[in-house]
């Protein structure tokens, strides 16, 4: 793996949503258009160096496209970034937070409401 797969695959997903949007690929962003093109999610060609220097590293790409498993794909990520967000969790946490503490209120109606018509029926 190259210096710049390294970097760069640590905000994959980003990078593969960029590109499975349609986002035309850039150099930096080859070795993802390599992983997408030989894992289906996109069709296209890549040209990969065989010089010593960059030996194995894609220099080129023509015809990228994202499909069909590859537009779900990117469905998936986006939902998976956006669960992700510190703001999707602290909703998720105060409405269980709410959730609780209206089963607690309700719980403790019902039981004054209880008590009073027992009060009022028995006596």
């Amino acid at each position: 793996m190259n210096s710049t797969s390294s970097t760069t695959s640590k905000n994959f997903k980003a990078t593969y949503l960029r590109l499975l949007n349609g986002e035309e690929p850039k150099q930096p962003d080859y070795w993802a258009v390599r992983e997408l093109i030989d894992s289906g999610y996109a069709q296209g060609h890549y040209q990969v160096s065989r010089s010593r220097s960059q030996h194995g590293e894609v220099i080129a790409v023509v015809g990228f496209s994202p499909t069909m498993a590859g537009r779900q794909y990117a469905d998936e990520l986006a939902e998976q970034m956006r669960k992700s967000t510190l703001r999707y969790r602290l909703r998720q946490a105060v409405f269980g937070l709410l959730s609780f503490g209206a089963g607690w209120v309700f719980g403790v109606f019902s039981q004054v409401a209880a008590n009073l018509l027992t009060k009022q029926l028995g006596g």
